[in-house]
């Protein structure tokens, strides 16, 4: 590391880590009429009868906790889909505790939608065979810097469609 004793560099000197992915602690999802706890699946979306929407679930990694959160993406793989045509999907934080071996549509935990911290992206995968399974990706900057700031209690994300 010489360059930090170089002439040229100018204090002070902030050293910026990457911080890899959290380790999942739990996850299900939660599905309008039904009393059956689902883990470990994350099915989000409509059926056409009920609505569904996953319950993710990660421990806060002492290491991001009071720092700045300069990017944060959840990827959600998409394998079943009714249509190719991409839909919104939200990414919102959860605001109450859960119990992710019992969680049911009645018991499920409660969220923020405010654009506070909410984010959406729009995507489709997994109609075979005209669109393939693939990664949907949402950014999920301003709930992941809510936690490392402490102004969030990181109870984890809810992935839910839009409009549900």
């Amino acid at each position: 590391m010489s360059w930090l004793t170089a002439p040229t560099t100018h204090y002070p000197v902030t050293i910026d880590p990457v911080i890899g992915n959290l380790t999942g602690t739990g996850d299900t999802f939660v599905k309008e009429n039904d009393t059956v706890t689902h883990e470990p699946e994350h099915s989000v979306g409509y059926t056409g009868a009920n609505r569904m929407r996953a319950l993710l679930r990660w421990d806060n990694d002492p290491a991001f906790m009071g720092t700045t959160i300069t990017a944060a993406t959840l990827k959600l793989w998409n394998h079943v889909s009714f249509t190719c045509d991409a839909k919104p999907v939200y990414a919102y934080p959860i605001t109450s505790a859960m119990s992710v071996t019992n969680a049911t549509w009645a018991t499920q935990p409660t969220v923020d939608t405010s654009a506070t911290y909410s984010s959406s992206a729009t995507f489709s995968h997994g109609y075979e065979p005209g669109c393939s399974n693939d990664y949907g990706t949402l950014d999920v900057k301003k709930i992941v810097a809510g936690w490392a700031s402490g102004a969030l209690t990181n109870y984890g994300i809810e992935p839910a469609r839009v409009g549900d």
